[in-house]
């Protein structure tokens, strides 16, 4: 086995202290220009790497926040990939001296506000990261966000973006473009003059409004003779549900339906079983689960816009973690995850 080369051994190459060698490395003060190129270059010729692990176990534990939505009830469908995505990026670095809090909160009024506010005294402020999403239903869910930045502690968001809040970056899906695929399938299957009735989910989130914009574009543009009804909620189910079906049986121009989100696909999809409308519209759902799954091999489904928030949640957290360890900021203030068109005939491919 080739032995790993270390800051003692380029320092006795070039004749120089361990310690300058070490702010050279690091870009710390304290080391002429010349001198740092020098040693920069003898690091490159030998082929040195920063032994990571071995410098987190000299440090301080870093402490790590995690909160999204738990993944119980409706929520299963969308955050049990987030919380899958975060847990496995950490379980590949748990040898550099991290602990994880994890604070899963759920759909009342300022509970994201409120359990990262008591998570930030609970601990005295000694929180070295956070990874959350974005979006938030109350004010004080953004203030106690804004919070974290204010006191020096790293925010990286994922799913939704908070902009001009400060955040490190964020990882999510490029949602406008998303709408305008949907918009672009969907103008290519339907008639001239056909309606599409969309569950537009809840116009404040930014992922639902964003393919809502995005759709709409793209109609616009390409002047494209196609309408939309739109159904915003988001958590009263059965009402949501009531209003589609009232189109649904009112309206005989509306030729296709589609869920900008994962719990309103479920609900359409039980919708056009019960209505006995499988395969007389186009149906298309929004992200990958088991109920969407099952749905798409009966019939019901004829595509799923994925949205891949497992991948989401893994990027955000390993840009995190790789600034906490190597200091390494991401390149890219919004790193954007592909969103694809699921078919019966892939859809193996992602199960």
């Amino acid at each position: 086995m080739v032995k790993r080369v270390t800051i003692k051994d380029l320092a006795a190459n070039m004749g120089v202290s361990s310690g300058t060698v070490h702010r050279a490395l690091n870009g710390k003060p304290g080391v002429g220009d010349e001198l740092r190129e020098r040693i920069l270059e003898t690091a490159r010729e030998f082929g040195y790497r920063p032994n990571y692990v071995a410098s987190s176990l000299k440090r301080k534990t870093l402490r790590i926040v995690a909160a999204f939505p738990g993944s119980t009830e409706q929520n299963r469908y969308y955050y049990t990939y987030v919380w899958q995505g975060f847990r496995d990026c950490m379980e590949e670095l748990q040898d550099y001296n991290l602990q994880v809090i994890e604070i899963p909160y759920y759909n009342t009024m300022n509970v994201q506000g409120h359990e990262l506010t008591a998570v930030l005294e609970r601990y005295n402020h000694e929180i070295d990261g956070l990874i959350t999403v974005g979006h938030a239903h109350d004010e004080r869910g953004e203030q106690a966000i804004r919070q974290f930045i204010q006191q020096g502690i790293p925010v990286m968001l994922t799913c939704d973006d908070l902009h001009d809040s400060g955040r490190m970056g964020c990882v999510q899906a490029n949602y406008e473009l998303t709408g305008r695929m949907v918009a672009e399938l969907l103008s290519s299957q339907l008639p001239e003059n056909s309606s599409v009735l969309i569950g537009a989910g809840d116009i404040m989130v930014p992922s639902h409004y964003g393919i809502i914009q995005g759709f709409d574009a793209y109609i616009k543009e390409n002047e494209i003779s196609l309408k939309t009804v739109k159904v915003h909620g988001y958590k009263d189910e059965e009402e949501i549900s009531m209003r589609m079906r009232e189109y649904l049986n009112s309206d005989p121009s509306i030729r296709a339906i589609y869920s900008v989100n994962a719990r309103g696909s479920v609900m359409i999809g039980k919708l056009v079983k019960e209505m006995g409308l499988a395969g007389k519209l186009r149906v298309i759902g929004s992200d990958l689960f088991d109920e969407n799954a099952a749905n798409m091999k009966a019939g019901i489904l004829n595509n799923i816009i994925y949205k891949n928030p497992y991948q989401q949640a893994y990027l955000a957290t390993r840009r995190l973690l790789d600034y906490l360890i190597k200091g390494e900021k991401p390149i890219e203030d919004v790193k954007y995850v592909e969103s694809v068109v699921l078919f019966n005939s892939n859809l193996s491919m992602y199960l």
